[in-house]
């Protein structure tokens, strides 16, 4: 699979919010999407088709992590990453409202 620049820009915004495991997860179910199909490549198409069909962890289980953060916050414990993050996970938990 070869990806031109826009291309890799739009899986990238397509799968903000996902692990790397999802990723490599859509990336192997749209590698026998293509097979099924008779197709020996991969395309952009088959990538997004597979992201459409995927739902980030970051949303399922978005109840479990907001109640760690909570519970880490009132032990004293300082997030890691930077206000940014709450940003973009905010973004990601709206697409799939």
């Amino acid at each position: 699979l070869r990806l031109s620049m826009a291309d890799m820009e739009a899986v990238a915004v397509a799968t903000e919010g996902f692990t790397g495991a999802e990723i490599e997860a859509i990336v192997a179910e749209a590698n026998l999407a293509a097979l099924n199909a008779g197709r020996e490549g991969v395309t952009v198409a088959d990538l997004v088709h597979e992201v459409r069909d995927t739902v980030p962890m970051l949303v399922t289980q978005w109840e479990k992590i907001e109640r760690d953060i909570t519970r880490a916050r009132r032990q004293g414990m300082r997030m890691a990453s930077s206000g940014g993050t709450a940003v973009r996970t905010a973004h990601v938990l709206n697409r799939y409202k």
